[in-house]
């Protein structure tokens, strides 16, 4: 039995085009190895053009074989502090977080559906979370879904939990919001819970914690910012991928 790890992440990436046309790199980009083991990659203090800072960030991703269970587990985190866009948004701390645990394939390699695996890896984004969220310096405070975060592991519970309309096809990539609900007194903001967004008037809408899910793959972006007014910015803060995937096949496939 062999593993194909695929994990991968990165802190902060955009393209601004308006009033100037201009990419922000790719800021603590990191690539798991596909046998495992353990990578990290950090950054400080990044400031483009003012538009948009954070003082730190880090990437971190491991995989490995627990013999005890004859599991194999990755997990790809992404940490971003400090982060300010146009001195309207501001958040102390983003945590976007995957583990996965793969159990081990059956004998028998018939499987049960042309689009859902005969074994689907449990993937849950424990540990995901956001502190300290401010628009215009007025605090909005961010509920998650529990269940989403440690409890629904599988591309069938979550479909059940979330009931996504229209209802995805087996197997089919559907999005959902790890958040449950917004509260905020701020002026101006709104929440939509069918989009999973802020809306903030004059500046742009803030989709928070954006999980898209496969049955063997997870892509969750903590912040995604799709801005307009003065300046026009589509953004992903924060944003990782999980894709662990079990294999039978020799090492010299």
């Amino acid at each position: 039995m062999g593993a194909v790890y695929r994990t991968n992440g990165y802190a902060l990436a955009g393209t601004i085009t308006r009033p100037f046309n201009e990419q922000i790199d790719v800021q603590a980009a990191l690539i798991g190895h596909t046998d495992g083991g353990h990578a990290a990659v950090s950054a400080a203090n990044f400031n483009h053009k003012h538009i948009v800072s954070f003082n730190s960030a880090a990437i971190h991703s491991a995989g490995s074989h627990d013999p005890a269970d004859d599991c194999h587990h990755s997990v790809i985190s992404a940490r971003v502090e400090g982060l300010n866009v146009l001195n309207v948004l501001t958040v102390d701390r983003i945590v976007a977080r995957i583990n996965c645990k793969h159990p081990p394939s059956p004998k028998s390699q018939t499987p049960k559906s042309t689009k859902l695996p005969d074994v689907e890896p449990l993937m849950l984004p424990f540990g995901a979370h956001i502190e300290g969220l401010k628009i215009a310096g007025c605090p909005v405070d961010i509920q998650f879904d529990c269940d989403l975060l440690g409890k629904h592991a599988t591309w069938q519970d979550i479909v059940d939990h979330c009931k996504p309309t229209p209802k995805p096809e087996p197997g089919a990539p559907f999005v959902c919001s790890l958040v449950k609900n917004v509260v905020s007194a701020c002026p101006g903001v709104n929440w939509n819970p069918k989009t999973g967004a802020l809306e903030v008037k004059d500046f742009g809408n803030i989709f928070l914690a954006r999980l898209v899910l496969e049955p063997s793959r997870r892509w969750l972006t903590m912040l995604q910012l799709e801005l307009g007014s003065a300046v026009q910015l589509v953004a992903r803060v924060g944003s990782i991928e999980n894709n662990n995937v079990c294999t039978t096949c020799p090492p010299c496939c």
